[in-house]
Formats: structure tokens, C-alpha cells, sequence
């Protein structure tokens, strides 16, 4: 029993920390993707690769927020509605998981955004 408590509480603080961090990162991922869009032009493939890695870190973010979003309409709703709390219980559960998916699949994916292979063509001389 105590070790749920325990690691329910790494969940809690693990999920707090995500919250925080990705709210930046988010930002950060739509500037690189602007950024490397408008390069496009002149770097080709390397911008476009970077432009796909970049908005799949800010799909993955919103896929969060939207999981958090409806995690916390659930846990209304259950005041309002407790007659229905098993099932609304469920859903809350389902959310919870597919949150917990989300963090797990963001992990590779801002690394794959700045690998060196991803960013080097930042670091091209282009003058003609």
C-alpha cells in the first residue's frame, strides 16, 4: 500500500515537471519549426526533416494537454455527476494512462529534433 502512495506521488511529480517544462519547450519547438520552414528554400531536405521533428515534439505536447485537459473536466464532472463516478473513474483512468504514453513517447523526440545530423545545416556557410 505504501509503495502505490510512493509511486503515485513520483507520477504526480513527474507529470508536474512535464507541465512546467513543456509549456517552453512548446514555444521553443514552433520557433525552430518557423525558423527551419523558412529555410526550406535554401537548405532543402535538412530544413524540411528539422520542420517535421520539430512539430512532432509540439504534436506530442498538445496530445498532453489535451489528455490533461480532459483529466481535469473528468474530476468536475464527478462532483457533479457521482452518480456516474465508476465510469467517469474509467475515463479519468484512460486519460491518466494515455497522458503517461504521451511523456513516454515525448522522451525520444527533442532529441531527435537536435541531433547533429538534424541541426547541421544551421551551421552552413550560405553566401553566394
Amino acid at each position: 500500500m505504501a509503495g502505490d502512495d510512493v509511486g503515485q506521488a513520483v507520477d504526480r511529480r513527474t507529470e508536474v515537471d512535464f507541465v512546467v517544462l513543456k509549456d517552453g519547450v512548446r514555444k521553443s519547438a514552433k520557433r525552430a519549426r518557423c525558423a527551419a520552414e523558412a529555410a526550406v528554400p535554401v537548405s532543402g531536405k535538412p530544413a524540411t526533416r528539422l520542420a517535421k521533428r520539430t512539430e512532432a515534439v509540439r504534436d506530442i505536447l498538445g496530445e498532453h494537454q489535451g489528455s490533461v485537459t480532459a483529466q481535469s473536466l473528468l474530476l468536475e464532472l464527478t462532483m457533479v455527476a457521482q452518480a456516474y463516478g465508476f465510469t467517469i473513474g474509467l475515463l479519468y483512468a484512460q486519460e491518466r494512462a494515455r497522458a503517461n504514453d504521451v511523456r513516454r513517447d515525448y522522451e525520444p523526440a527533442p532529441r531527435k529534433a537536435s541531433t547533429t545530423r538534424a541541426r547541421r545545416w544551421t551551421q552552413q556557410d550560405v553566401r553566394h
